[in-house]
């Protein structure tokens, strides 16, 4: 089975006209540790990448009703394709929704053509090896990987400073500009305050502590510097779902085929009514 690692952050949902305040003000408070939050010697670089985010689930959508996530996402940095990866977000225990569950998988690159699940939407991403570690997963949902299809498919800007201190990667202060990748191309902003998962999962409980304490005085900073941040633990795939549901354009687009269809096998209906009734007359 995969080891799952703990993902322990806060999601704060950002007004689109605050953005670049906002960035400004991680790369000082925090980029310069300006706000003596970070430890002593903390070192920081930023960064500006784009992510393509597919989502997957089945078409009873367990893993959203869950607020769980299967995504296949791709990482580019100026315009270049740098990662591609496969994650599983699981929820805990944890009421807030501050810490979640995540497991990692390398994609498949080299899939023989021969094969035919080449043409599944989704197992073609997956390796063999690894199809019965996500189907565990996936398990607990009551869904496996054949049973996925494709949700939703996002796009972000990315914009982020990495925070590292002596023993390596630490935290990191993340601004996602989120949109959908297909119409009606709705958007949102999010702020994500993210401790590693790597270091906050090896941690002893009292190392634990002091990291969420240390992040939580971050969230405090930026709440006390800015009056319209929330904070909303709701994902990402839930989130954007939730967005388009609502709009009306959402459902015309999903549903363009059955309409055109549905208009075709009317105006037929009409010629043949029109041509039966001068049948008829003559």
């Amino acid at each position: 089975m995969a080891q799952a690692r703990i993902e322990s952050e806060y999601k704060i949902a950002v007004p689109a006209e605050e953005v670049e305040e906002i960035w400004t003000y991680l790369q000082t408070a925090f980029g310069k540790n300006a706000s003596q939050i970070l430890p002593e010697g903390a070192q920081t670089r930023t960064s500006v990448e784009v992510f393509h985010d597919t989502y997957f689930d089945d078409v009873d959508k367990s893993l959203l009703s869950y607020k769980a996530g299967n995504r296949f996402r791709q990482r580019y940095i100026n315009d270049s394709l740098v990662k591609s990866l496969i994650q599983l977000k699981v929820p805990t225990q944890d009421a807030l929704g501050v810490a979640r569950e995540e497991y990692k998988f390398s994609p498949e690159a080299n899939r023989d053509i021969t094969d035919r699940t080449g043409l599944h939407p989704f197992l073609k991403h997956i390796k063999q090896k690894d199809l019965s570690d996500i189907d565990l997963v996936l398990g607990q949902f009551g869904t496996s990987a054949r049973k996925m299809t494709e949700s939703i498919k996002l796009i972000q800007t990315r914009k982020r400073v990495y925070v590292n201190d002596d023993r390596g990667a630490l935290m990191t202060f993340t601004l996602d500009e989120v949109s959908s990748f297909y119409f009606p191309y709705t958007s949102f902003v999010e702020l994500e305050l993210e401790l590693n998962e790597i270091r906050y999962t090896d941690a002893e409980v009292m190392e634990q502590k002091s990291l969420e304490e240390m992040n939580a005085k971050a969230k405090q900073a930026l709440f006390d510097r800015f009056d319209n941040l929330v904070q909303d633990q709701t994902p990402k795939y839930n989130k954007m779902y939730n967005v388009l549901a609502k709009q009306p354009s959402s459902w015309v687009y999903n549903h363009l085929m059955y309409l055109i269809l549905g208009g075709v096998g009317l105006f037929a209906s009409v010629l043949m009514w029109k041509n039966e009734k001068r049948i008829a007359n003559t």
